[in-house]
């Protein structure tokens, strides 16, 4: 996930290879509350497995070794 430079787009990568991208409306996180009423906190960066980037990274080798 990386937000635009001018803050008004959200573009997102899937597995799949496919991008998406959401127009941000509302950038004000204030009076956002979970089920339980608790105040949530966006997140200051995503969390992913090294064996994971390793796994994708040898799947995109084999893919260009066999082109």
């Amino acid at each position: 996930m990386k937000l635009s430079f001018c803050t008004n787009f959200l573009f997102t990568v899937g597995d799949d290879g496919h991008l998406i991208i959401y127009d941000v409306k509302d950038k004000d996180p204030k009076g956002r509350r979970d089920k339980d009423g608790i105040g949530m906190e966006y997140s200051d960066e995503i969390l992913t497995l090294d064996s994971r980037l390793e796994e994708l990274d040898q799947k995109k080798k084999s893919l260009f070794a066999d082109n």
